[in-house]
């Protein structure tokens, strides 16, 4: 028996509100430069409308039972364009969508045990169907790559 999905067509535009409104989980694991892996997690997001802005609640546990929250605020612009603001951005995150991607890219200061870290993100996000979609975030410190963060996504 055949596990086969329907693709999506690549004309179709990826919606970040249609994929992410309610609950999807999400899977990973994060690299260094090397191709060492250095740590697995498993996210809970959860998106919802406030007030004209849509709402990513992120619930982020780490292979070393560490917990993170993480809410973005995102405002949509024409042209697939839009903008994000989190409580650890430095500066306002700036994305598009594309056919079946959406890419995003902002600085975070990022707390790492007892040490805070300023780096920069950039996300892309690939839509596989309605349900699935796989990304990559790379991580940089001036301008030099220190990681990337492997995801796969499945929408509830």
């Amino acid at each position: 028996m055949s596990r086969h999905t329907n693709l999506a067509p690549k004309q179709t535009a990826f919606s970040i509100q249609n994929f992410f409104e309610g609950t999807t989980y999400a899977w990973g694991i994060f690299e260094d430069r090397f191709g060492k892996v250095r740590s697995r997690s498993s996210v809970v997001i959860n998106g919802i409308w406030l007030n004209n802005t849509f709402t990513l609640q992120e619930e982020i546990i780490y292979d070393n039972e560490r917990k993170e929250n993480r809410t973005w605020h995102i405002l949509f612009e024409n042209h697939g364009k839009f903008t994000a603001t989190c409580d650890d951005c430095i500066s306002q995150a700036v994305g598009r969508t594309l056919e079946n991607e959406i890419l995003m890219r902002y600085r975070l200061n990022l707390k790492i045990k007892k040490r805070s870290l300023k780096a920069d993100f950039l996300d892309r996000i690939i839509k596989i169907d309605n349900r699935h979609a796989v990304g990559k975030t790379t991580m940089f410190k001036w301008g030099v790559k220190l990681g990337e963060l492997l995801l796969f996504f499945e929408k509830s």
